[in-house]
């Protein structure tokens, strides 16, 4: 279960963790046959689930793994239908920033979504592309401030 796989993660990155280092992290099990996904959520951005309509994957937040050694986690479950797409990403999108402290905002990665959806572009590659390029020309010639990885999937 994938509360159980988090626990443990957490138990062994604590140890000897002095520096109060943190991981932040998703853990889903999807059994392809029946579209039962068994999550755990550790401090994570929700994953975003496009299906007749886009909205957040209801998660419960938690503590990432790492510092607290006795953080409680637990499973959840949704059915993911044929045909759905689940949109992971880090904070490194919706947090991405402009010089000027603006940022990209959730707002745009729905909006985004939204467009590639009216367009017929949805497919997990097609996603992640045009996400990347909206980002791209959000920041502009700005450094990225942070980390950004992606990753969609289609049941």
């Amino acid at each position: 279960m994938p509360d159980r796989i988090v626990s443990q993660m957490n138990h062994d990155l604590n140890e000897n963790n002095k520096n109060f280092m943190f991981v932040t992290l998703f853990v889903g099990i999807l059994d392809l046959t029946s579209g039962l996904l068994r999550y755990c959520n550790a401090g994570h951005e929700a994953p975003i689930l496009i299906h007749q309509g886009v909205q957040q994957l209801s998660v419960n937040r938690s503590y990432p793994v790492g510092p607290l050694a006795k953080s409680q986690y637990q499973t959840q479950e949704v059915i993911i239908e044929p045909g759905s797409t689940i949109l992971f990403y880090t904070d490194g999108l919706n947090e991405a920033m402009k010089a000027n402290y603006k940022m990209f905002g959730i707002e745009r990665v729905f909006d985004e979504v939204n467009r590639a959806i009216q367009a017929g572009e949805f497919s997990p590659k097609v996603l992640i592309e045009r996400m990347t390029q909206a980002v791209n020309d959000f920041i502009g010639d700005d450094e990225q401030s942070d980390d950004l990885t992606m990753m969609a999937i289609r049941r």
